[in-house]
């Protein structure tokens, strides 16, 4: 029940097909029906089609089977002439019954579609809902919220808490996924790179590292890491928290002193 393009030509084509295929059959069995079932041989065709494309082919369909059983069913044969009462009501309950389940389908239709616009509208409230759930946890955390692809080389989301430790804004890590190394202590940053790069080998462990801030002062970042995967089961994406640890580490240093 597509209204593409597509699914609109397919379904006149089956309303051109369908009364072909009916006189295919039909004629055959002419020893067995004689000159009955003339025309009611095309009401199964005219359900088929009525059922896939709704009003317009279902009508269609009608009334090319009504001419085509017309002109070369029933006498006198090739002529549109009507000689006799039976035929004439055959004709036109075939007309009636066409048009009826024609109309009866496309009611169908406009039900289905009703019901996949409601149900898509549905989706997309929850998601949406989910989205703002989601942003709104993710806003009022105190550690960063991220998320990146497996190779780190795009981003999907930074929570604002980058923004406040790591002193820059999260459209440049939108821009530039891997601008944030650039501000890691030059004493961590291998150890960083290589975290990373076993991450896009699907191993994952928490690290411990400073950062340098614009500003020159020096914080310490606790990142912890995991996988999403799609679904045959790869790493397509990254999330990962990077919590702010430089209190707790200035108490640990103090208290060993």
């Amino acid at each position: 029940m597509n209204e593409s393009r597509g699914a609109r030509l397919f379904a006149y084509g089956l309303a051109l097909l369908a009364p072909a295929v009916t006189l295919l059959v039909r004629w055959p069995l002419e020893f067995v029906f004689g000159d009955r079932v003339l025309y009611m041989a095309f009401i199964p065709a005219i359900l088929i089609v009525a059922y896939v494309g709704g009003l317009w082919p279902g009508l269609f369909t009608t009334v090319l089977s009504a001419l085509a059983a017309t002109y070369l069913l029933v006498s006198p044969f090739h002529s549109f002439e009507m000689t006799t009462a039976p035929n004439a009501v055959a004709l036109s309950l075939l007309l009636l019954i066409g048009a009826i389940i024609s109309v009866l389908s496309e009611s169908l239709h406009r039900s289905w579609r009703r019901l996949l616009a409601n149900e898509r509208r549905r989706s997309e409230e929850a998601l949406r809902e989910a989205e703002d759930r989601f942003r709104q946890m993710a806003e009022n955390i105190h550690e960063i919220f991220w998320m990146m692809d497996a190779r780190h080389e795009r981003a999907f989301y930074i929570s604002p808490t980058y923004a406040e430790v790591f002193g820059r804004t999260c459209q440049s890590l939108y821009e530039q996924p891997r601008s944030w190394l650039d501000s890691i202590h030059p004493d961590d940053r291998t150890r960083v790179i290589e975290n990373m790069e076993q991450r896009q080998a699907g191993v994952f462990t928490d690290l411990e590292y400073r950062i340098v801030r614009s500003d020159g002062s020096v914080r310490w970042i606790r990142s912890r890491a995991f996988p999403i995967h799609d679904a045959g089961g790869n790493n397509s994406r990254i999330a990962g928290v990077a919590e702010d640890i430089t209190d707790r580490k200035s108490t640990r240093l103090n208290s060993s002193h």
